[in-house]
């Protein structure tokens, strides 16, 4: 029949194809609860083997009687502790067949690309180890995994900051503490008010601004999905700074591009250590995670 294209002819041949210049890459997890963390190395690079924490606890004071001589006072003993925190070394790596490198007419995008994407992998692994140290709190364990965030719960944590963390936080005079929740909390969060209204916050640039920063509070809040999750139940860290470390004994490096045989390797690598400096610094606001 005139003027029939008939499928799988040979126009199909003619068919020409492009593609966009620019590669996408898939998302990654940020470096958010890792970040406020302590500078564990104490503006040394490295840490060596194994990272010491030298711990002073608290002195009570004892009333002088008005009869006593002042020649047999009561003596606090030594409270000196250590705490310890134990170095990971990890690292990503792409293998690319010399094949393919030799036909790729964007090349240079392909290793670029890859860079960003092993980089990231790594901020991704520290800041999950970061998490992890949320379900190990003791002293002060909030919520549970039917418990969403509303006002009176964060006050709840906060509340418990404050009176744990003594003289190392005080909301509203210096100094913050932060909050990283998880990404299903969100609604619930900014459903909060006094985290949204500028004029409970005290914030005088506009009578509505989003919520990152509580100010009234003394509080930092931002999501991320690196707040560990276990059996339902999401581990969301309040602290602040001084509750925990992170140190270095390599930050992020990449490796000078390696060629074995025919294929290309590109290799990062970095090695860390997280941990717990003082337990009553944080809280443990446990939400549900679906």
């Amino acid at each position: 029949m005139a003027g029939t294209i008939t499928p799988g002819g040979s126009a199909l041949n003619l068919l020409e194809q492009t593609y966009r210049a620019e590669l996408a890459t898939q998302c990654n997890e940020e470096m958010r609860i890792a970040n406020d963390f302590d500078n564990g190395n104490d503006g040394l690079e490295k840490f060596g083997n194994l990272l010491n924490i030298r711990k002073i606890l608290r002195v009570g004071a004892s009333t002088l009687n008005t009869t006593d001589t002042g020649k047999s006072l009561t003596y606090t003993n030594n409270t000196e502790l250590v705490v310890t925190v134990s170095p990971t070394f990890a690292y990503g790596a792409v293998e690319i067949a010399r094949t393919t490198l030799s036909r790729l007419l964007a090349e240079a995008k392909l290793r670029a690309a890859y860079r960003k994407q092993i980089a990231a992998g790594l901020s991704t692994k520290i800041d999950a180890d970061a998490g992890i140290l949320a379900a190990s709190l003791v002293t002060s364990v909030k919520g549970g995994s039917t418990q969403n965030f509303d006002k009176a719960f964060m006050l709840d944590g906060i509340g418990a900051l404050i009176e744990n963390a003594k003289d190392v936080y005080a909301p509203g005079q210096g100094g913050w503490a932060f909050l990283k929740y998880h990404p299903r909390q969100w609604d619930n969060i900014h459903a909060i008010n006094e985290i949204t209204n500028a004029q409970v916050r005290g914030d005088s640039e506009k009578p509505v601004k989003v919520g990152w920063v509580w100010a009234a509070y003394g509080l930092k809040l931002m999501e991320t999905g690196s707040v560990y999750t276990n059996a339902g139940t999401a581990h969301n860290l309040l602290h602040v700074k001084e509750s925990h470390v992170l140190a270095y004994n390599t930050r992020p490096d990449f490796l000078t591009p390696q060629e074995f045989e025919l294929v290309w390797r590109l290799i990062a690598f970095v090695e860390y250590g997280v941990g717990e400096v003082w337990d009553e610094w944080a809280v443990d606001m446990q939400t549900t995670s679906s």
